[in-house]
């Protein structure tokens, strides 16, 4: 290379499969297994050598699965869902074993998205249980059944005698992971 360091090959250390094709002043990084695609950095060139030790594939452009999921709750999640990866098409996406749940709070990983580190797991509906949303004290008088193919859910009050019907709203929305109304607003039953 035509840097002012001194550089070989040799110096640099490869993973994964990892190899550096070099010629006309810069070393491309090939990664030839379809299980990690993309290589990091794509190139060892005079901008990078200086911070440059080692070149690895990583099985997204933007990293590892791994950094997207909480591994302690890893195995605990793929007994509840499945995860099908395209990596050379950069994503990786989540379904539930049980038809009647999705994948919270995300369904996909793609490099698009900010690494979650969060465990993925299967619930009512994209937004989580309704257990877990927010809406206030009164919300507990609330009884919510979920279509976890339409993102909607109905709320009916049942066990509140003089109080028959849901407040403000009758129905809440999940739509790609986002809860509509937005968590805060006090969903009760009125009379």
């Amino acid at each position: 290379m035509p840097c002012d360091a001194p550089f070989t090959p040799d110096d640099i250390y490869t993973d994964n499969g990892a190899t550096l094709a070099c010629s006309g002043g810069s070393c491309a990084v090939t990664c030839p297994t379809i299980d990690y695609p993309h290589p990091s950095p794509a190139t060892v060139n005079c901008s990078n050598i200086d911070t440059v030790s080692n070149v690895t594939c990583t099985q997204l452009s933007c990293g590892f699965i791994a950094d997207f999921l909480d591994l302690t709750s890893l195995s605990e999640m793929l007994t509840t869902m499945e995860m099908n990866c395209d990596l050379p098409a950069d994503y990786c996406e989540f379904t539930c074993n049980d038809d009647n749940l999705v994948p919270y709070p995300f369904s996909t990983i793609t490099c698009d998205m900010v690494p979650q580190n969060i465990p993925a797991r299967c619930a009512g509906t994209g937004c989580g249980d309704p257990s877990g949303w927010n809406y206030g004290d009164g919300f507990s008088e609330v009884t919510v059944s979920c279509n976890s193919t339409t993102g909607t859910c109905d709320l009916t009050c049942v066990d509140t005698p003089g109080r028959t019907f849901p407040y403000p709203v009758m129905h809440v929305q999940c739509k790609t992971h986002v809860l509509t109304p937005s968590a805060g607003s006090i969903i009760r039953c009125a009379g």
